[in-house]
Formats: structure tokens, sequence, C-alpha cells
């Protein structure tokens, strides 16, 4: 008979989270690294919350999904001033909570709480999110945000219908990442894949964020994308109309990314001005106008500006490289 995940997580044999040095901490906040969780070559680590966490103030540099399995547990949220008072939110059985990397936060559960934790590497989820979670929602939003906006300071959570499918699927990731059998992260990847298609299924009337810091209308990287398919003709005024926001608002979205919509355009069209000069015979006037300049001096100060040689220069170091002779393997 298969176990359930109840069965699992109050065997004696349960793995709570990592043993990690209690002196870690900076001004009272506990600092957790992507080292102190996953090993060599892992992306996704699943353990049982430790009850020596509770009340502690922590930050780690990977996502934390988790799983209110039983009780009910109270989470603190806070900005950076740990003087202002934190946002609390109460979490009952069957809920999940998504927590950013660097985000820092408390736990304080009931005696019979039971939280399931399942660990993200930043990179790792970035690089596979729009593979994971499928569905343009609420859900997807927030994981754009959180992946895409340095210091983004939110949070997600929401209750579920706690059905035997999901009960499997949390019970075989947990079991998977413990025992690690051959493949195992290949097949915690393809399960986180099921949880969040199952998360989609059901949070969509009811999914909550933090109330002082609601989820963004338009996603960064809808945007990047936008100036990638018209960087000849668009400009911060285009974007805005575009997208059906104000260029102040767009201007505060990119500052948040640490750019600028001006500094994004011209890095585009600069990279794919080198493209036509390796790729084609045009001309530089006529590879400036194509690329969106129509000044012909400017366009060369800004190339020489971004890559420390004029665009002539460029060409003709390009095309010598090429007919160099190539060694031989022997």
């Amino acid at each position: 008979m298969k176990q359930t995940l109840q069965s699992i997580l109050t065997a004696s044999d349960a793995v709570l989270f990592p043993a990690i040095s209690r002196n870690r901490s900076l001004n009272s906040v506990f600092c957790i690294t992507e080292s102190d969780v996953f090993r060599c070559n892992e992306e996704i680590a699943v353990f049982l919350q430790d009850p020596d966490f509770q009340n502690r103030l922590c930050k780690q540099d990977f996502v934390d999904v988790l799983f209110i399995l039983k009780g009910n547990c109270i989470c603190r949220f806070y900005k950076t001033d740990l003087a202002a008072p934190p946002e609390s939110v109460f979490l009952s059985k069957h809920s999940f909570c998504i927590i950013p990397h660097q985000v820092i936060h408390s736990f304080s559960p009931d005696p019979d709480c039971q939280i399931l934790h399942i660990f993200f590497k930043l990179d790792s989820l970035k690089s596979h999110y729009s593979d994971l979670i499928s569905a343009n929602n609420m859900l997807l939003l927030f994981c754009s945000n959180m992946l895409y906006r340095t210091h983004y300071w939110n949070y997600l959570y929401f209750s579920v219908s706690y059905t035997d499918k999901l009960d499997t699927l949390l019970a075989e990731m947990y079991e998977e990442f413990h025992h690690k059998q051959i493949f195992h992260q290949n097949m915690l990847y393809y399960s986180a894949g099921m949880l969040f298609t199952l998360m989609e299924r059901q949070s969509l009337s009811h999914i909550c964020v933090s109330p002082s810091n609601p989820l963004r209308l338009v996603r960064y990287d809808q945007i990047y994308s936008y100036i990638c398919d018209n960087y000849p003709m668009t400009s911060a005024r285009t974007i805005a109309e575009y997208f059906h926001i104000s260029q102040s608002y767009l201007c505060k979205l990119f500052h948040e990314n640490g750019t600028t919509v001006t500094t994004v355009i011209q890095e585009i069209r600069l990279q794919q001005a080198r493209s036509l000069l390796e790729q084609s015979d045009l001309s530089v006037q006529n590879i400036t106008e194509l690329v969106g300049y129509h000044d012909l001096t400017y366009f060369i100060k800004l190339f020489k500006r971004y890559f420390s040689v004029t665009p002539y220069q460029y060409r003709k170091k390009y095309q010598s490289t090429k007919k160099l002779p190539q060694p031989t393997v022997t």
C-alpha cells in the first residue's frame, strides 16, 4: 500500500530542514545559502520544517514553496527595515505559500503544525519556470516578477482542495529527494511541473499577495521581448502606449531592474548592428537606418562607446579574423 504524505512525515526517520550553523546571522537575521540545502548538481530540495526555526528571522538565497500539511501557522514578512511592523499572514491547513529569495520572514506554527518545504535554486527556476508554469494567470505573473526584478519584496499564498493526486505527488517528491535514486532530480523537475499545474487549477479565484505590494499588471520580460521585436522604431512612448501604462511607471519598472528603457533599446540596436556588420555587406549608413538611427555620426559615436571601435574598424577586424588560416588537427 502506497504511503501518504502524512504517514511519511510523521515517521521517526522524517528528514528535517538540514543542520546549519546557528552562528550565521546578520543583524539578527538568519541567512541560509544554497550550499546549506543543495548538494552538487541539485536544483530542487524537499524538507520538513525544523522546530528550531520557530519564530526565527530568516532569509534564503533560493525560492521556498511551502505547504501546510497539518495545523496552522502564522508567517510574518518584513521589508528591509526590521523596525517597521511586519505583515502577518495566517496559513491554515492545506495552504501553499511562495516566498522569494532574500525576503525576511519568520514562522510561528501551532504545536501540531507540519510544514513541507520545496526549495528551488533561483537560476534553475529562472531557466525552467516558463516550462513549469503554463497558464497566463496570477501565479505566472508573480513568478515572473519574482525572478526578473531585483529586490522583489512580496509573497503569495492560497488554500487548495487536498486531493489524493496532490497527496501522492507531494509524497513522491519527498521520497525522491531523500532516497536519491538515479535521476531523482529529473523526477523532481517533472513533478514540480505537475505541482504548479495543480496549483493553477485551484488557485485562480482565491490567490493572495502582500496587500502593500500588489502584483504588476505588466512583466519586465514581456516588455523586453516587445523591444527585441520592435527595436528599430520603438521608444518609451510607444512601449507605454502598447502596454497601456504611463511612461513614469515604465521607467520605474526598468529602474527596479537596474537599467533604463533607453539603455535597453540602445543595447539591442547596437547588438543587431554588430550582427549586420558581421553577416552582411550592407553599408554602415544602411545599417544605421535599419537599426533605428538616422544620424550616422551619432550612431558611430554610440557604437565606439559600446564596442571600443568604430563600425568600420569592427567590420575590418572581423573580416581579417575570418581570413586567418585555421589550425589543422592531426
